[in-house]
């Protein structure tokens, strides 16, 4: 459920393409590129959402599997992400997540 104004709106999962951190707030963003604002953390929102759709990539992204059209390796250990839609920041698996996002991507 998010709030769109003075209207609540629930969102199924399945919609929601990434959900991001921008500054003190966590924003979902739908696969028509609408965004939304949460009433919950990237740690909480990882424990609710299906972790064989969606992996949490580095302290301010959570994606889904889905939403993923292109991995870019930069080196042995970064990885760059195109979502769709597109995200307004460049997309990057952290160092040390990056293990992890292999496997998952392999499952």
């Amino acid at each position: 459920m998010v709030q769109a104004g003075s209207r609540i709106r629930s969102i199924p999962a399945e919609e929601i393409a990434y959900f991001f951190f921008t500054e003190k707030d966590v924003f979902l963003c739908t696969r028509e590129g609408r965004s939304y604002p949460t009433e919950y953390s990237l740690d909480k929102l990882e424990t609710l959402v299906n972790p064989d759709a969606y992996f949490r990539i580095n302290r301010k992204m959570l994606v889904s599997f889905s939403s993923i059209t292109k991995i870019v390796s930069l080196s042995k250990s970064r990885l760059k992400l195109e979502l769709h839609p597109p995200h307004n920041e460049e997309v990057l698996v952290s160092f040390n997540k990056t293990p992890a996002f292999r496997e998952w991507l392999d499952r």
